[in-house]
């Protein structure tokens, strides 16, 4: 007898000729078959299709995008069972839903829900017996703990949270309606920003000063310390620095004198972000038949950062100064786009009043149409094939090792011996002297990389020997504050530290200022005693557990295996708020009434909240739970406490954060949820009934899990409609990727 085909291999050509089809409907409605996949009813009543719908039954068979044979099954009007013949099933949910703001600017909730174990990081650390115990569906939790200072054991919380950035407009908490059923706190933190300055090129310097007139002035206290990242150094010298540099209207200002100060080393000026420059001789010197100075920057540029950077060595202090300070013995190559070929920016000033620009300049020298080039340096290695009465060419001294290793040739480029040239620049268009930090093609530096030999006019000696303010000053606090428009004030004008130079460079510290009302309550449960990873037995087999104590290979723990988790079956106590309702529509605050009811009695009683977290039982077990935000980020013990009694009045301008803890061992999360209010009314939402719908669908393993994934998709849909509401109104501001998206089209349009 002949083999039957198999009607999944073969083409229906086949299957239509060994089947005998005896109805072909492609060919009753007239359709030709490179039309469509041929339809055939079989003499065994099969029908041979490449999918139907039984409306008879509400089964849907189809073959899905990963080629597996399944059928949907209507099992109400909003849901389907979905059945893959590799068995799998899922479950499809449908709806519609809806959002109302009514008066206030968004809303948090944590819907009760199960969280497992499995999804902590420790237990991937685990063995497979651990995990065993840990994934058994017995009456005991089993629950992480760690140890707090008293030595008691409590269980670590599971946190669900959300952080709500800043809004522009003083705020309040309110449960929406009755809260309740609290798994087991609900915890309020308020944030505080890290101020950056607005470009990190730049660095807070901290205080400026200038003074007027003929003695005109600029004094600037500096860490010459930079926002930019810098190499490993070990620890910099911090301290405070003072600066003198000549303003433009200082009568004194370009007057050199009789003999030109020499650029002996050390510091000779300050770039824009705070930071010293330095000259390039080094206190080090070659002696034999001759004298040779060490070159400060070719003796060290393997150890300068990805931004020209160094710390000062005791070679580096010639003219006065202290190691360890960051400073530029060049082009600082991050406070300006090396790829820009137009006129270069103001970098900063020498200590004669002089401006130090980047290596661009305009190729005539006081014609500002002329195309700018790069400023080529006068100075040059000597023509000579070894030193005069020196150590020879060599791999420890190479060229260029020793200042003497150079000369200067009167009109070789287009900078003088000072390494500048009279000109006009952006800034000063009526023409300045200015000094060029100079480079090759390459952008690697070039001697003398910012000064010559001498500085080209009056020097103050007071950088040297200790800068005093003896005259009259004006502080300057912000651009707006400035006495004059000139340059030499306005370019550090910009660093100085205050609210309109700075950004929000992210989280600094957060605090908590709120909890929910609690009681110690008690469950029994298996945790891991001690340690931080469980090995396997002292023989390498797996580790064994039996009674209410589990061990690795019994109840011993062998030699070099301290850090064994012990599991065992214990009674913990944990805070939690399960017994308290939420009066609904009343601000959060340290004078919160809730409703108690007792859990024995069911009798309720009308309850205050805390005024002071100090007196909590979650502030005793809980204050030192944590260093630093999420782990050590804020480089400060967290959570800090406000003990003081809170208002419930969130301040414009200040991040907060909700929070649901839970110590239970499976369940976190409350009923109903939480609003966020203006403490004044806004027009935005103010009598308004603003309402975000719209249909989802939830997909999960059983018919809850599939309502579960519809309503996290429908609440991230209303989050982000109503964020961009709110952004719209001016009552939140937008974020950062939608700022840079803003601006990219806005540039587009310029074009």
């Amino acid at each position: 007898m002949a083999k039957k085909l198999n009607p999944y291999l073969k083409h229906i050509d086949n299957y239509k000729d060994s089947s005998k089809a005896v109805y072909s409907l492609t060919r009753s409605i007239g359709l030709r078959k490179d039309q469509v996949d041929p339809i055939y009813i079989t003499t065994d009543g099969k029908i041979v299709a490449n999918g139907f719908i039984d409306k008879n039954d509400n089964i849907e068979f189809f073959i899905d995008e990963n080629s597996n044979v399944s059928y949907l099954k209507k099992i109400s009007e909003s849901t389907q069972e979905k059945f893959n013949i590799k068995p799998s099933l899922e479950y499809l949910k449908t709806g519609s839903s809806f959002r109302i703001l009514n008066g206030d600017f968004n809303y948090f909730s944590k819907p009760i829900s199960y969280y497992d174990n499995r999804e902590t990081e420790k237990y991937e650390h685990l063995n497979k017996t651990t995990k065993k115990l840990i994934s058994s569906k017995g009456s005991d939790p089993f629950v992480f703990t760690f140890t707090h200072e008293n030595g008691a054991k409590y269980p670590v919380p599971h946190i669900k949270s959300t952080w709500f950035p800043s809004y522009n407009y003083d705020l309040y908490l309110s449960a929406s309606d009755l809260l309740n059923n609290v798994n087991d706190l609900i915890v309020i933190k308020s944030g505080e920003y890290r101020q950056e300055p607005r470009s990190d090129m730049y660095a807070l310097i901290g205080q400026l000063s200038y003074s007027s007139g003929t003695t005109g002035n600029i004094y600037i206290d500096t860490l010459s310390v930079p926002v930019h990242k810098m190499s490993n150094y070990p620890v910099l010298n911090t301290e405070l620095k003072s600066v003198k540099i000549p303003r433009h209207t200082n009568s004194d200002y370009g007057v050199a004198t009789p003999s030109k100060v020499p650029n002996a080393g050390g510091t000779i000026g300050i770039f824009k972000n705070g930071v010293y420059a330095f000259g390039y001789k080094s206190s080090n010197q070659w002696t034999g038949a001759g004298t040779y100075t060490e070159n400060s920057y070719e003796a060290n540029k393997n150890s300068k950062d990805t931004c020209g950077g160094f710390k000062s060595e005791t070679s580096d202090i010639v003219s006065g100064g202290s190691t360890g300070v960051y400073h530029y013995k060049s082009a600082p190559v991050c406070l300006y786009d090396t790829g820009v070929t137009t006129h270069s920016p103001l970098l900063g000033y020498a200590f004669d009043g002089n401006p130090i620009y980047g290596p661009y300049g305009y190729s005539v020298a006081l014609n500002s149409g002329s195309a700018p080039k790069l400023m080529t340096p006068s100075w040059r290695l000597k023509q000579v094939s070894s030193r005069t009465n020196g150590p020879d060419y060599d791999a420890t001294y190479p060229s260029g090792y020793f200042v003497e290793d150079y000369e200067y040739v009167s009109g070789l480029g287009d900078l003088d011996r000072y390494n500048g040239r009279t000109c006009i620049t952006p800034e000063y268009p009526g023409g300045v002297y200015a000094y060029f930090t100079t480079v090759d093609s390459s952008h690697e530096p070039a001697f003398p990389y910012i000064i010559g030999d001498q500085f080209y006019g009056k020097v103050e000696q007071q950088n040297w020997s200790g800068v005093t303010v003896n005259e009259p000053a004006s502080i300057v606090t912000g651009k707006n504050s400035l006495g004059a428009t000139n340059f030499d004030v306005d370019l550090f004008s910009e660093n100085v530290f205050g609210i309109k130079y700075t950004k929000r460079g992210g989280l600094l510290k957060e605090t908590v200022i709120w909890v929910s009302p609690h009681e110690l309550k008690s469950f029994t449960g298996i945790c891991l005693n001690t340690g931080t990873h469980q090995y396997l037995g002292n023989t390498g087999q797996n580790a064994s557990f039996s009674g209410n104590l589990f061990t690795a290979d019994g109840n011993q723990i062998a030699s070099g295996h301290t850090n064994k988790y012990i599991a065992e079956k214990r009674s913990f106590s944990y805070p939690s708020s399960k017994d308290y309702t939420f009066v609904g529509k009343q601000p959060f605050s340290g004078g919160h009434i809730y409703i108690r009811t007792d859990s024995d009695t069911l009798t309720q009683q009308q309850v205050t909240g805390y005024t002071d977290l100090g007196t909590t039982d979650f502030y005793t077990i809980y204050s030192g739970y944590k260093n630093g935000i999420e782990g050590i980020k804020s480089g400060a013990k967290n959570p800090n406490f406000e003990t003081g009694v809170w208002d419930g009045v969130i301040p414009s301008g200040v991040p907060f954060k909700i929070e649901v803890w839970s110590f239970n061992g499976g369940l976190c999360g409350f009923e109903n949820e939480v609003s966020i209010f203006p403490v004044q009314n806004h027009d935005a939402v103010y009598n308004k009934s603003l309402l975000f719908q719209s249909e989802f669908t939830g997909i999960g393993p059983s018919d809850r899990e599939a309502l579960d994934d519809l309503t996290a998709s429908a609440k991230n849909f209303f989050l982000k409609e109503i964020d961009s509401y709110l952004v719209s109104s001016g009552i939140k501001e937008p974020s950062a990727s939608l700022r840079k998206y803003t601006r990219m089209i806005t540039n587009r349009t310029r074009l």
